[in-house]
């Protein structure tokens, strides 16, 4: 029996991220592409 493993892509750079958990997906590669999102939304708004 194989587990098909679930993929979204990241919000900053689109590469494919695997989706462990059901419950809390991952958005982002990591801290650094997050920051960078949520810096880009914050400039963007003013």
């Amino acid at each position: 029996m194989t587990t098909a493993v679930r993929t979204k892509p990241c919000r900053w750079c689109k590469r494919r991220l695997e989706q462990r958990r059901w419950w809390r997906p991952k958005r982002y590669c990591g801290h650094w592409h997050a920051a960078k999102y949520w810096t880009a939304n914050l400039l963007d708004m003013i």
